[in-house]
């Protein structure tokens, strides 16, 4: 592995590591996903040569450009009775907005693309919203 790549990822465990237990005892929801980086290609593919692509210097030239290959992403709600919805269309990076709305209790405006949550109703009622939005910051 890449050791700076490595560094990233293993940041990003760790936020998460430290995020998750303090998200879980607030009660609230968690959707850790990503753009269509590069971590798992880091260099271009030489198709001829079925090898890593290198620059004049024989280095491998890194590759800049988002792969195609699938984003994962995950939703953690402790307590919430979530359901995927189904969609004509897969879903995409585009739906975290909405779904992101629908769990804070708002519907998302005209012209986003549809949550990754199949109930139309609101995560939480508008008293513990206020509630929510009134409590005192750490």
């Amino acid at each position: 592995m890449d050791e700076g790549r490595g560094d990233h990822l293993e940041a990003v465990d760790l936020m998460i590591g430290r995020l998750a237990p303090v998200v879980r005892a607030l009660g609230g929801a968690l959707i850790v996903t990503a753009d269509h980086g590069n971590a798992d290609e880091m260099f271009e593919w030489d198709k001829k040569a079925k090898a890593v692509a290198r620059d004049a210097s024989g280095r491998p030239r890194p590759k800049t450009s988002h792969t195609l290959n699938p984003v994962p992403c995950y939703l953690e709600a402790p307590g919430a009775e979530l359901r995927l919805a189904t969609a004509a269309e897969p879903f995409g990076i585009g739906s975290i907005a909405a779904t992101t709305l629908h769990l804070l209790g708002f519907e998302a405006p005209e012209g986003y693309l549809p949550s990754l949550l199949a109930s139309t109703e609101c995560a939480v009622d508008d008293d513990e919203r206020l509630e929510y939005a009134a409590a005192p910051r750490p």
